[in-house]
């Protein structure tokens, strides 16, 4: 009786210890799926915020192409509406999230895609190496320059790849490219190393058409009777004939020099650049704004130090209007002037627009990049990009983020 009582006490006890464990493991699993289940729901409401915060970074987006189609200004300066948007609240009614934007003229960057060895070489940081491999990069043919490299060098790295020999399509493409390595691209956020990341595009330029909207006229194929109806208000009919003798001239600047010797004074010149053109094209490729441009940007396309602080000082006040407003510039003589006179501008086609989405609820922010050509009617995106990373991050986040 006894036995069997004892007998009967322990099989409760070690009943009792594997309803003990089994409870134990049942609430181990139900805290587990529990947590899997935080977790997809936490995951799931990022993926949300996360796709609602690039439509509404789109959304910012197509309000800065709204703005760039309403501009309507002869030219454009840092005085234009759309130049004040600059990572302010956008006026969109999206529930949960901020989104602000900002607008960048890619005129007053430098084109690498047309810049010359020259130009690539005035700017900050730039080696001889990473010139000559830029310009190899970009063109078709399979010969080094000096200091370049074609694919053979690059299929010799210990990760090969091969050079695009074409254009470059994003400046990040410079990360690629023989002799730019991170201190070259990125700077150091000081003057004398500003980086080539806030330097340099891979498409810019205007709408070849004068301050009135008419379109430039080819000063290589026009005739006697479009020359003097175009230019007669700024040069005599003795000149105009000195310009059908001349021509023929792949730049403005040959032509200009080439009339100054025959007796053509240069500031009459400059006064006609905004109505001429040498070709038929109704884009000009990689011209830089006169009233956007960085000051190493403007001494990249050949204006001395001097020159290019005085531009900056005068648009301060009063946008140049023209391309040949450069003539009243204080320190540019004949031979600055024309041999800038291919590349400057007073306005642009190309913008840089970036649109950051922030969630208010999630510390989640997104962020899309466009070029905008509104050379198009209407503006046509020509490169769409969604920002990762840091990248994604307002410059004053990313600054916050960074510290000291």
């Amino acid at each position: 009786m006894n036995g069997t009582l004892i007998t009967s006490r322990r099989e409760a006890g070690a009943a009792l210890v594997v309803a003990l464990f089994a409870v134990m493991i049942l609430t181990a699993l139900v805290i587990a799926f529990a947590g899997v289940a935080r977790t997809d729901a936490m995951l799931a409401g990022n993926r949300r915020a996360m796709v609602r915060g690039v439509n509404a970074a789109q959304s910012g987006v197509q309000y800065c192409r709204a703005l760039l189609a309403s501009d309507d200004a002869a030219v454009d300066s840092g005085e234009e509406d759309w130049a004040q948007v600059q990572q302010a609240p956008l006026e969109l009614d999206i529930p949960g999230l901020t989104v602000t934007a900002a607008i960048e003229d890619e005129s007053g960057r430098l084109n690498i895609n047309t810049a010359t060895k020259e130009m690539l070489m005035a700017l900050p940081g730039m080696t001889e190496e990473a010139a000559d491999s830029i310009l190899d990069w970009r063109d078709s043919d399979e010969e080094p320059r000096p200091a370049g490299a074609e694919w053979d060098y690059y299929l010799a790295l210990p990760s090969p790849y091969e050079a695009a020999n074409g254009a470059f399509e994003t400046p990040d493409e410079l990360r690629l490219v023989r002799g730019i390595d991170r201190e070259i691209f990125e700077g150091d956020g000081t003057e004398e190393a500003p980086g080539l990341r806030g330097l340099v595009t891979v498409h810019s330029g205007e709408a070849n058409v004068d301050r009135e909207g008419r379109r430039r006229l080819n000063i290589n194929t026009a005739g006697s009777e479009q020359l003097a109806a175009r230019l007669g208000d700024i040069l005599t009919p003795e000149e105009i004939a000195a310009i059908e003798r001349r021509r023929q001239g792949r730049r403005i600047a040959s032509l200009a020099q080439a009339l100054s010797i025959n007796g053509v004074p240069w500031p009459k010149m400059a006064q006609a650049l905004d109505r001429i053109c040498v070709d038929d094209r109704g884009f000009a490729e990689g011209t830089v704004n006169l009233n956007t441009a960085s000051g190493a940007v403007l001494e990249a396309v050949g204006l001395p130090a001097e020159v290019a602080q005085a531009v900056i000082e005068r648009r301060a006040s009063e946008p140049l209007e023209t391309k040949g407003d450069l003539a009243e510039i204080e320190g540019v003589d004949e031979e600055i002037m024309f041999a800038v006179a291919d590349v400057i501008a007073s306005k642009s086609s190309v913008f840089r627009v970036t649109a950051w989405a922030q969630s208010e609820d999630r510390p989640i922010t997104t962020a899309v990049l466009v070029l905008l050509d509104r050379s198009a009617t209407p503006a046509k995106i020509v490169l769409w990009r969604q920002l990762h990373g840091r990248e994604a991050l307002p410059p004053a986040l990313e600054e916050e983020q960074s510290g000291p």
